[in-house]
């Protein structure tokens, strides 16, 4: 029952109970207080005349008053016993609330509180507990992206400085070889930069979007002929499954030829020499459906849960060897949803393949 209709009932309860107890009490008490003397007198005309005479030291209206006074006195406190334990009962959760907001504005963020009720406050408890736990998984995502920021950062930076502490020491010859190598970890160091720019632009919600009308199998087209060659180099297979006749989507093509680049990368990392990667895209109830099919090293069920949160690897040991950042899927996810889209990641266990989906609508946005 909702809490105004249940608050209604106890407000009339009292004041059915207090109206009841207090007749009561006069009938009960009446008697015990006042005191009449009853003359009976007769006329002498067969007509008996009943004298009804007030004591003396207690006039009647004044025993009334007693009784009234007495009844409602008693009902007064009752009523008043019956609302505080109303009140207490109803702000008991409130005040839990209070204590433990006060508790996660000093820090600590894994309060909860008892939800024993079924009403507007016991709903307020429940939005509470998820805000609390929403809170406390933003602060170890926080401090979590932190201490994976610095480790990225680390790396390149440590081999940059060893190898010119090689220099310095005539350790290392400043061959063209190990400037190349210096290059490539600068260059890895601007694409961190760059992929934590974009996460940042993206998880914000504030993405600019260019939009315009375009071909889905147009952009397909264009992301694969600028990563075939990678595909071949490794001897994998990349087939492109569209069909003829699809609606234009209303997309920011830069952006959706981004998060393709990021999904293909991913599938031509996790896949072995030798595998197969499908890319299909098929028109569904005004959306556009993109598939993309790898024989890769395939995902554990947790790794479905997680794989598009910031600095998630599914291979460790593989992503730090190929440099990867592990926000790729985050900033596909942001895009995606900064489209009114929808992605999510399908396997049939380890070394069964990745399947990731994403659906993009075909209508202009209201």
């Amino acid at each position: 029952m909702k809490l105004q209709k249940r608050l209604l009932l106890y407000f009339v309860f009292i004041a059915i109970f207090s109206v009841i107890l207090t007749g009561f009490l006069v009938i009960l008490f009446a008697p015990l207080i006042i005191s009449v003397n009853v003359d009976v007198k007769d006329t002498g005309s067969n007509i008996t005349s009943i004298v009804t005479e007030e004591t003396y030291h207690n006039p009647l209206a004044t025993q009334i008053n007693q009784v009234v006074i007495m009844a409602g006195t008693i009902a007064g406190l009752v009523a008043i016993f019956l609302g505080w334990s109303v009140s207490r009962y109803i702000s008991r959760p409130i005040v839990q609330i209070a204590s433990a907001t006060k508790r996660i504005a000093e820090g600590h963020y894994e309060q909860v509180v008892e939800v024993k009720q079924h009403d507007e406050i016991g709903e307020l408890a429940l939005h509470f507990n998820a805000m609390a736990m929403t809170i406390a998984r933003t602060e170890q995502t926080r401090q979590q992206l932190i201490a994976d920021v610095s480790h990225e950062l680390k790396t390149p930076l440590t081999s940059i400085q060893g190898i010119i502490e090689g220099f310095q020491d005539n350790v290392i010859q400043d061959t063209p070889e190990n400037y190349t190598l210096i290059y490539q970890e600068l260059d890895r160091l601007q694409r961190l930069v760059k992929d934590l720019q974009d996460l940042s632009i993206t998880a914000s919600g504030v993405i600019q979007l260019q939009r315009e009308w375009w071909q889905p199998t147009d952009i397909v087209n264009t992301v694969v002929a600028k990563i075939r060659l990678q595909y071949e180099t490794k001897s994998i297979d990349l087939i492109v499954n569209t069909k003829v006749k699809l609606p234009k989507c209303y997309v920011d093509r830069g952006r959706i030829e981004q998060v393709l680049i990021n999904l293909l990368g991913n599938s031509l990392q996790y896949t072995n020499r030798g595998g197969q990667v499908r890319v299909n895209l098929s028109h569904e109830d005004k959306t556009i459906c993109f598939a993309i099919h790898d024989t890769g090293i395939g995902l554990r069920e947790s790794d479905i849960k997680n794989i598009f949160q910031r600095f998630y690897r599914v291979d460790k040991s593989r992503s730090r060897l190929t440099g990867g950042s592990g926000i790729g899927l985050t900033i596909v996810r942001n895009i995606v949803k900064a489209h009114n889209g929808h992605i999510w990641a399908e396997s049939a266990g380890l070394n069964q393949g990745t399947s990731i989906y994403f659906h993009l609508p075909t209508v202009e946005p209201a």
